[in-house]
Order: structure tokens, then sequence, then C-alpha cells
């Protein structure tokens, strides 16, 4: 759950404890008639059964109970579901043993308890730690999950807030006490086990889950990924890529609320529950990935009509182009992608070029079966689309690109040094920010930076010769103060490629894509709706 390295110094304190204080097994006496126990992997599980119907499992957060869903219970019971909730171990009346806590450990259990109670198949309406429980048994467990509500889960450990992570960082006993004391000695088997847990709490949360994009792409059972916008816990851009990972997903993020809504507003929780549980939910996520080449690429879809690709650049992505986006799609079906390691898409390690990112798109469309598309491509991602064109000619109608260079000597001398001098520090300053709030591996900005470095130190390199071989209608385009890219450097190539007509826009430089959206988006609207 949490970007913090193994603490070996916890994970040996939580040994220790669990040797030194095995909760006892002990039932509770005081439990309603529709409470049982059953014996599941070495512990004394407490579960609740109520009503008839497609069975409903109900998994509480980390030192929750099966007392959270008090007030939803009734709600999906005259929907026709039969709930069983249940605690899980060391929380709520169930017991602990000393195995060490993880969510592959609560899978097996609710498994375990699944099969004590004949149940085969079941949706799973989970919070926050539950959910990521729910996650564990659709990827690993996929014909015993129908669907999973996920709120407020987080599928890696880099999906949670830093603010989040210091504040478990810092929890003491005495914090814990304070917090959950009370209530957890209220029902507890063992009362005094609560040091035990949090500890072992602690560690899960610090170390795991550490699922793939990969992983989720893989998962078969509908989900609803559902959140509150206000949220202290987990990114909510994470929650966003979880649900592009997850082919059969639904996407709810509600303003105003935040991770404890089916506590703070049940009504509003149910409102989106229920309908998808039904199947009626209507709330497609803004993305998708597509599985390219050892990688996965996010992208989206806005607008309707002629097919444009428009590909982000440097370390731009999807979101950064969102206002260009908007404006495209009011002629065009823009569909617009994050270029392998930037953005939400993923990476391989392979080494990075142009015709690599050029393979990328070609498959990107075979994926999702379009023919051939208007490519629109900026700074590398226009060097991408003039690959694209001259490798695989019939996949390109027409291609806008804006500020390229053929080969490195079309970059200003200035732009080169600026490049070579730029350190880790800088990269994070300018995108260290954003890298993190969409990225599957926030982690993993250096490498990615050097990559993108080293290639526009020493790429393209084509020759005027191969983009003569260019078929398809191309406009250069670029500010007239473009302060990277040497004018005559596109003049000679827009002279070289037949089909090539070459503009500029007045009082503009390399980032006017950025500085006056309207007049550049105008440039390429007008390009794109020639004969």
């Amino acid at each position: 759950m949490f970007r913090v390295p193994q603490n070996l110094i916890v994970l040996a304190v939580v040994v220790l404890l669990l040797f030194l204080n095995p909760q006892a097994v002990s039932a509770q006496e005081d439990i309603p008639e529709y409470g049982a126990y059953a014996e599941v992997n070495g512990i004394e599980m407490y579960y609740e059964v109520q009503g008839e119907g497609e069975p409903l499992l109900l998994i509480h957060g980390a030192m929750g109970s099966t007392e959270d869903f008090a007030a939803v219970i009734p709600a999906f019971l005259d929907a026709g579901y039969q709930t069983i909730a249940f605690d899980c171990r060391g929380r709520g009346r169930s017991t602990d043993s000393g195995v060490m806590l993880s969510y592959a450990v609560m899978a097996e259990d609710t498994i375990a308890l699944m099969d004590e109670l004949g149940i085969e198949t079941a949706s799973i309406a989970g919070q926050s730690d539950g959910a990521m429980i729910g996650l564990h048994l659709a990827i690993h467990y996929p014909d015993r999950i129908d669907k999973l509500i996920s709120y407020g889960a987080n599928f890696n450990v880099g999906g949670l807030l830093p603010a989040n992570i210091e504040w478990l960082e810092s929890l003491t006993q005495a914090d814990m006490e304070a917090m959950f004391g009370a209530d957890y000695r209220k029902i507890a088997p063992d009362p005094d086990h609560l040091p035990v847990l949090f500890e072992q709490l602690r560690h899960m949360f610090l170390t795991q889950p550490n699922f793939t994009v990969y992983d989720l792409m893989g998962i078969e059972a509908e989900v609803l990924v559902f959140d509150g916008e206000d949220e202290d816990t987990v990114r909510i851009d994470h929650a966003r890529q979880m649900a592009a990972a997850i082919p059969n997903s639904s996407m709810v993020i509600l303003p105003g609320t935040g991770h404890h809504l089916m506590y703070e507003d049940p009504e509003t929780y149910l409102e989106y529950a229920i309908p998808f549980l039904a199947g009626e939910l209507d709330a497609s996520p803004d993305g998708r990935y597509a599985a390219v080449n050892n990688i996965a690429m996010y992208y989206e879809i806005h607008g309707e009509g002629e097919p444009v690709l428009l590909m982000p650049s440097g370390m731009w992505s999807t979101a950064d182009f969102a206002d260009l986006t908007e404006r495209l799609a009011q002629e065009f079906q823009v569909i617009v992608v994050d270029a392998r390691g930037r953005g939400q898409s993923t990476d391989s390690g392979e080494r990075l070029d142009f015709t690599l990112m050029a393979d990328d798109v070609e498959a990107f469309m075979d994926a999702l079966s379009l023919e051939a598309v208007h490519l629109v491509g900026w700074a590398d991602s226009a060097v991408v689309g003039l690959d694209v064109a001259m490798r695989y000619p019939k996949r390109v109608d027409k291609l806008v690109a804006y500020a390229p260079n053929y080969t490195v000597d079309g970059l200003a001398e200035d732009h080169r040094a600026w490049l070579k001098s730029l350190s880790l520090d800088d990269m994070f300053s300018f995108f260290g920010e954003a890298y993190a709030r969409t990225a599957p591996d926030p982690s993993y900005l250096p490498a990615m930076s050097e990559r993108i470095r080293a290639m526009f130190l020493t790429e393209p390199n084509y020759t005027l010769a191969q983009l003569a071989t260019i078929r398809s209608p191309v406009l250069i385009l670029d500010g007239e103060n473009d302060e990277f890219i040497l004018r005559e450097h596109l003049e000679e190539m827009a002279e070289a490629m037949p089909t090539a007509e070459l503009a500029w826009l007045p009082d503009l430089g390399h980032y006017a894509p950025f500085d006056d959206p309207e007049i550049w988006t105008s440039a390429v609207l007008d390009f794109l709706n020639e004969p």
C-alpha cells in the first residue's frame, strides 16, 4: 500500500509479538441469532448470514468489523441479496493466529469461509482493505467472484497519498489505543491482542498490496471502482488508473466526499452500489488500457467522427493534453494516448527510440481495430508520426507534425546544451508532481528521464530521401519563434516531402499548444478538414 522500503525492525517486532502472544481461540456468546463461527485456516472466523438470494460478501476495512455494514445491509436484503458479513482475522469477534497478516492470507480465509458455507460464487462489497482482499480474489480466484464493489482501494504501494504514509509511519501504540482501543475490547476474543494487530497491520500497509496493471488487466469479474474525490488515503488518479486497467469496470468518483462514504452517507453509497450489482449502472471510466508490445498503453476516446490519434510529447501525458483533446473532439473522434513510460502507460525496459514508439502506435491501432487515422504529434511525438508515415504508410490518412526534427542537427545548439545539463533534481522540479500523480510506478521517473534525454540527444537520424517516401498529406507546423528547432531545418524537411506543406504560427514558439491552444487547434483543424 505504501511506497516505503521493507522495515525489518517492524517485521521483527511483529514476528516476536506473534510468537509471544498468539491470540487465544475463544467464542463470544453475545451474538445475534444470525451470527455464527467457522473454523477457518487455524482461526475462529465470526460471520453473519442474513436473507436469501444471490450471495453478497461484505468485507470491512482495516480496523472494522461486521458492524460497519449495519446501515447498508437492509437495502441489500431488500434488493434480493443474501448478505454474508464477516470479521477478518484478528478484528471484531474473529480470532488471530501466528500467521503474518497479508491480503493473500485474508483472501484464503474468505475462500475457506465460502467453502464452509457451500458458496460457489459470490459478489463482494469491499471497503478499503476489504476491497484489496476483493482484488486479490478477483485476480487469483476468478471463477469464485462475480462482481466486486471496490471502495477506497489502492492496488499497489504507490497508490497511497504521501501524507497518509507519513501518518502511518508516525503512529504509536498510544495513538492506536486512543483511536480503537475501547471499541476493539468490546467484542475482541482477546482484548490484549491490539498491540500485535497494530504492528501486523502497519507492516502490511507499508508493503502491500503489490498488484500490477497487468494483473488488473486479467480480471474477469465486473468491478465498480468507487471512491470520493476528497480521499485522504488513496490517490484519486490511482483509482482512475485501476478502473482503466480492469476490462469490465465501472467508475464512480463522487465530489464532496472521501474515504468513509459508506459510514457517513450510506444512502448515497447505495445509490451506486445496488444498480451496479444489478447490472444497471452506466459509468464507464475515462480511459482504458491496451496490451501493446510488452507494455500496457493508456488511452482515452473523446468525440465522434473520423479518428484522430493525438500523441502527447516528452514527459507530458493525456492529462496535460485535455484542453487540446476537448477542442479537437468537437469535430473528430480523438484518441489520445500515453507513450510508453509516460503518463499512465507502463514501460518494458527496452531501449527507447522512435522506431519502437512508432511500432507501439501501429500495434495500438491493431488492438483497437483502427485501419487508418489522422496522426497529430508535437516535438518527439511528431517524429514518431513521421516514422509511422514512412514505415506504415497505409495507416496514416493525414499527419500534423508540430515542431519536429528529422536529425539531431535540427536542435538549436543551446537547447542541446540545456538537455545535457539537466539534472535529476531539474526533472523532479519540472515533472515530479505530475508523474507521481499518474504513473503506475512513480519511482520510475529517474530511469524514464534518462531514457528520454538519451533519445533526444542521439535521435532521430532520418535522411531527406527517407522523408521523401512519405505519401500521406503532411502539415509541418511550428511557431515562428521556436527556440528549440531550427527554422531552416523545418524548411528543408518540408521541401523534401512531396506531400508536405509548411506553416508558421505568428508570435508563438515551441510551446504554442499550451500558450495559445485556440490558434494551435484551429491550424490543425483547418488542415484535417481540407479535402
